[in-house]
């Protein structure tokens, strides 16, 4: 498992990746990435490869060890280096670690072939929007099926690897959606399954999550829950699906949504350590492995520096709700109980913006 730290504070040092290898107990600090502004990573199936991106002036490192050493890569031509320099927001590979895709919000959709050593290999994708506003990719395990989102708003799908994009429209019922800030997209293995949600970050909150079940062709608006969406994970099969929110600007708090029916609808997770209500509400990110048995959400507010923690869940995900109403927040029934794993770095207690596992 990987976290990222992200401190905007130019008074407050800059943090590394941390690597776990025990499903999130323990945790390691690796400082052959350089330290920065840690906002996405993505793992490869088999855990050798990782990927992982900087905010605000960073670049996109790659590992091929298991998160052992990590080497800065090479960027295209296409991406600017000029003050402040790029902002990535969001990186995804392939199951086999042999493509990799970014999102830069100042800059375009980046497509690479990683070879033996973790070099990339740029390829010239086209009909992409130069710069969009991206905010977030993800891609089917074979990479054939990739989604792009962007704060424009704007949603872009490649069938081929990214080799070729061209605009998805979503569409409930007979409307086009068209004020989302879209923040965050996850993918199914099989590519079947899309999820998406916007945040204030792009101008508005979003209005909910919209998944679609036969690869966009259509979408359905699962919950109607308006807020700050900040992460989306998903089981391989698409069946089970995970969301966090951040607390709101106003009143409120900020909440874990799960779905154990693919994306028909979502409930309040409650996370409870011991028993007792997590004091954290400020969620950040999410992730889980293939087949849901693992979970893991972060706490930490981005802008604002504020911390939290990393709560880990192992089991079965609770089943869903008797009701399959799409506009549904009842909590499920089914509380997860989260522990909180020891760590040697400041991952415990930080603003986590990024998690990733296998």
């Amino acid at each position: 498992m990987v976290a990222g730290q992200a401190n905007l504070s130019p008074l407050a040092a800059q943090s590394f990746l941390s690597i776990s290898r025990d499903g999130g107990q323990s945790w390691v600090e690796n400082p052959g990435a350089t330290a920065g502004i840690w906002i996405g990573a993505d793992v490869s199936g088999d855990g050798t490869r990782i990927a992982a991106v900087q905010f605000q002036g960073g670049g996109l490192f790659m590992s091929v060890d298991n998160g052992t050493t990590f080497t800065p890569v090479a960027l295209p031509a296409t991406v600017s280096t000029a003050p402040p320099g790029p902002s990535f927001e969001s990186v995804t590979l392939t199951q086999d670690g042999s493509r990799v895709v970014a999102a830069i919000r100042n800059g375009p959709v980046i497509v690479g072939d990683v070879g033996a050593t973790g070099a990339v290999t740029w390829l010239t994708p086209t009909g992409l929007p130069t710069s969009a506003g991206w905010r977030s990719v993800d891609s089917s395990a074979s990479g054939d099926v990739i989604v792009a989102v962007a704060e424009d708003p704007v949603v872009f799908v490649s069938r081929d690897g990214g080799l070729n994009w061209n605009p998805l429209a979503v569409i409930v019922g007979a409307d086009p959606i068209l004020d989302q800030n879209w923040y965050r997209v996850k993918v199914s293995a099989d590519g079947l399954t899309i999820a998406m949600a916007g945040n204030l970050f792009g101008g508005n909150e979003g209005n909910g999550i919209y998944v679609s079940k036969d690869s966009g062709i259509t979408f359905e608006r699962a919950i109607d829950l308006v807020g700050d969406y900040t992460a989306i994970a998903m089981s391989a099969d698409g069946g089970v699906i995970g969301a966090t929110l951040s607390n709101p600007s106003g009143t409120g708090t900020g909440q874990v949504l799960l779905s154990t029916n693919g994306g028909t609808s979502f409930a309040p997770l409650p996370v409870n350590v011991g028993g007792t209500p997590a004091a954290d509400t400020d969620w950040r990110a999410i992730t889980m492995n293939a087949d849901a048995t693992r979970m893991a959400v972060a706490a930490g507010r981005f802008l604002t520096n504020g911390t939290g923690q990393i709560y880990l869940s192992t089991g079965t995900a609770p089943p869903p709700p008797t009701t399959t109403t799409p506009t549904s927040s009842t909590p499920t029934t089914t509380t997860t109980t989260l522990i909180t794993p020891t760590s040697s770095t400041p991952s415990g207690t930080s603003t986590t913006s990024t998690l990733a596992q296998q």
